[in-house]
């Protein structure tokens, strides 16, 4: 009389590789089966328990690769011989930003001076703290025209490194209001019954070297008086209407 012997399958369970930030908690980790049979999936009665899995990174672990350990833990298995086989933990630098804050002046005043800030430290780090090689050599540029209107701020360098960290760059504003003009009519004076003379006016608060031809003013106010032909004699405002 012979004898069919009927031996366990092989199951190969593996953990999947995966990638985290520096910083970051681990994540929840995947396991790859290879080798099930008869419709039999985890969970099953073939297979019971659940496997020891752990990482050799936590929240201060330096960017690199890391073993995912895999071991039998509680799992047991009648009909599978189990083979376990580890993972790579992949810690990546976080990001950092680094931003330049938006600057605001009047036409005429001195550029402000370019600051910047950051955003995305872990671990409580701050840019002080945090090992940064090349800040000296993060200055800020403005392209700058002579008029009022926005215009960016820009880094002039962006060699900022450090171990833990990829640096990313986001420019700022900088606007330049309008200055203020005062437009005064001058005075004059005519007889009662005669037509309003033409009425001239003077400009107060250039800055610069400006002045009224090389300025690039356009137009002209309309100037009026609260006086007509008929009006008696006395005082009359003359006001202008831009």
């Amino acid at each position: 009389k012979s004898n069919l012997t009927v031996t366990p399958a092989p199951l190969q369970i593996q953990v999947q590789d995966t990638t985290r930030l520096y910083g970051e908690n681990n994540p929840g980790f995947t396991l790859l089966y290879t080798g099930f049979v008869n419709g039999d999936q985890p969970g099953s009665s073939d297979l019971t328990g659940s496997p020891r899995v752990s990482a050799a990174a936590d929240l201060q672990s330096e960017p690199g690769q890391y073993p995912i350990n895999l071991g039998i833990g509680t799992l047991a298995s009648q009909n599978y011989t189990l083979t376990m086989l580890p993972g790579t933990l992949t810690v990546l630098p976080a990001t950092v930003v680094v931003t330049a804050e938006d600057k605001m002046i009047t036409y005429g005043e001195e550029w402000p001076a370019f600051t910047y800030y950051f955003q995305g430290f872990r671990n409580g780090e701050t840019e002080l703290t945090a090992g940064l090689t090349g800040r000296t050599a993060a200055t800020l540029a403005s392209t700058i025209s002579e008029g009022a209107g926005t215009y960016a701020i820009v880094f002039s360098d962006t060699n900022l490194q450090a171990s833990h960290y990829r640096f990313v760059y986001q420019t700022g504003v900088l606007t330049i209001r309008k200055a203020s003009l005062l437009v005064k009519p001058r005075d004059y004076s005519r007889v009662y019954g005669e037509p309003d003379p033409e009425f001239a006016f003077d400009l107060s608060g250039f800055v610069k070297e400006d002045d009224l031809i090389n300025s690039r003013i356009t137009g002209h106010p309309i100037l009026q008086s609260m006086a007509t032909k008929d009006s008696g004699a006395g005082n009359y405002k003359i006001y202008a209407e831009l």
